[in-house]
């Protein structure tokens, strides 16, 4: 099944490459008062007509940087402006996609969980991980699709937009968007891709074209994978059966957090981006 699923997206792929090629892309400066970037939003056409908005931050006075494509979990925004700026401050361009409404039916309902004081949640004992095999609704896997197609079309629009070297391109997300950095990576060229707790994974056969493990298998480039031996949403085992299709993966494993940013994996995602930096840029 992994490789129709594959043949599926690189199917879907091509159509974005050509539809990038030609559609409506509208980019609206956003002065921020800095002196290290220069900041947009990108507004672009999908597949299916409607509006890809994304946030858009560039070195200041580079006229060829590196690119991060990053995404966003299915309940969080995309990140705020500063939080971008960390990616500037590494020499990259970073261009941020807004996820569409209605993905949050990716996730599964939670067990009750009680904390530590810390801010870790611990889930209460004798409680069940969801099954793997699982289903989303219909409606959940056309607009899962539809974002996964969204991704791709902002994907193949990079070499449009000015100061941007659409050749030298590295991904990352978290939770839904691992499964956007990864799914990117297996479809267009990249250096090196970075994921958190991507989901959705462990699907059943109804909607195995939204399942990120077979989307990503046999994905040869570096891979940055982080994951919380608590989590009941990318739960340990669907991240594994992702892992074992990957070709090169470094894994990063938390035994306390659950479905959740662990700013240490994101202290290991900049490291890990210095480190696979493309070289060549002005």
């Amino acid at each position: 099944m992994s490789a129709g699923v594959r043949a599926y997206w690189q199917q879907v792929s091509e159509r974005a490459a050509r539809h990038a090629r030609a559609c409506l892309l509208d980019v609206v400066p956003v002065e921020l008062g800095s002196a290290t970037a220069d900041y947009a939003v990108l507004r672009l056409v999908g597949l299916d007509g409607e509006t890809i908005e994304c946030r858009c931050a560039i070195p200041h006075g580079v006229q060829s940087a590196p690119v991060v494509l990053a995404y966003h979990d299915a309940t969080r925004p995309v990140r705020g402006w500063h939080h971008l700026t960390r990616f500037v401050a590494l020499g990259y361009a970073v261009v941020a996609m807004q996820n569409r409404a209605g993905v949050e039916g990716v996730l599964v309902a939670e067990p009750a969980a009680v904390g530590d004081g810390w801010g870790v949640m611990y889930h209460l004992p004798g409680e069940a991980l969801p099954p793997t095999g699982r289903t989303i609704s219909n409606k959940t896997c056309q607009t899962l699709e539809a974002t996964y197609s969204d991704a791709l079309v902002v994907a193949h629009a990079l070499s449009r937009i000015d100061r941007i070297d659409a050749h030298k391109v590295l991904t990352f997300g978290d939770g839904l968007g691992g499964a956007l950095a990864l799914l990117v990576a297996s479809q267009v060229p990249v250096c090196a891709a970075s994921a958190f707790a991507p989901l959705p994974s462990a699907l059943d056969e109804s909607c195995a074209r939204v399942d990120v493990a077979q989307i990503a298998s046999g994905l040869s480039c570096p891979v940055l994978m982080g994951m919380g031996l608590l989590d009941r949403q990318a739960t340990p085992e669907a991240i594994s059966a992702i892992i074992d299709g990957l070709l090169q993966p470094r894994v990063l494993r938390y035994p306390r957090y659950a479905h959740e940013r662990v700013n240490a994996f994101e202290d290991e995602l900049m490291a890990f981006l210095i480190a696979s930096r493309p070289t060549g840029h002005n």
